[in-house]
């Protein structure tokens, strides 16, 4: 279930470990290139910590939004990998103590179309949990797991509905069981589908992170069938 409590705790946890991992780099990692192409590190977490205060301080209009995710970058061009972390601490915390003040009804009003407020903010979580891996597979660093997971391939797969009528039509049923995850999508067509393997993989392929293809021939996911267009259904990142 999606609550307050359950996102400001993962928000604190994704932010803290990546802030531990962060402070601990040697100096010039940060100007290396990022998984997020024409980022660099630096600029992946300016981004994250910039979306972080925009929302904790209520400036929501166009957020997520290419020309606001490009604001947040260039407004922190000029700041230290300490300042940033340090602005990280103090608007992460105010973003954090905000979740857990907002009632029930507001946390489930509808937002956008099948999402209510509490799974728009979900989506935070998401985008930490995927940027910390945008940071640290560049550098050599092993996927990870951790309570960031979870959210982001519940975010995935309410992604997945929508996708699978228009990027592979003949997909009549989507059943996934990756570990302790387990999700199902119905489609537009006749096929089933069953998607099994390792969790991690497969929150990085729904995020663009790893080519679906790479994943089944690296033993990682199983897909049978495999239709043509469910790799850019999967990918929630793809247009």
């Amino acid at each position: 279930m999606v609550t307050q409590q359950r996102i400001a705790d993962e928000l604190k946890h994704e932010r803290e470990q990546l802030t531990a991992y962060l402070r601990a780099l040697p100096d010039g990692a940060w100007d290396k290139d990022s998984l997020c192409e024409g980022w660099t590190i630096h600029d992946v977490m300016a981004h994250a910590i910039g979306i972080a205060s925009d929302v904790a301080n209520r400036r929501l209009d166009g957020v997520g939004s290419p020309e606001q995710n490009q604001r947040q970058v260039d407004e922190r061009k000029d700041r230290s990998p300490k300042e940033l972390l340090d602005e990280w601490d103090d608007q992460g915390t105010l973003l954090e103590q905000g979740i857990l003040e907002l009632d029930d009804q507001f946390w489930n009003a509808p937002y956008s179309p099948g999402f209510n407020v509490g799974q728009a903010l979900q989506r935070m979580v998401e985008d930490i949990w995927v940027h910390a891996h945008d940071v640290r597979l560049p550098l050599g660093d092993d996927p990870f797991g951790g309570p960031g997971l979870q959210s982001t391939l519940e975010v995935a797969a309410r992604e997945w509905e929508n996708r699978l009528p228009t990027h592979a039509p003949t997909v009549g049923s989507l059943d996934v069981q990756t570990g302790d995850f387990t999700a199902s999508a119905p489609g537009a067509g006749d096929t089933a589908v069953k998607v099994t393997g390792d969790a991690v993989t497969l929150a990085l392929v729904s995020t663009g992170r790893i080519p679906l293809d790479t994943a089944i021939a690296d033993g990682k996911l199983s897909v049978e069938p495999k239709p043509d267009g469910l790799a850019a259904a999967l990918n929630i990142y793809a247009p």
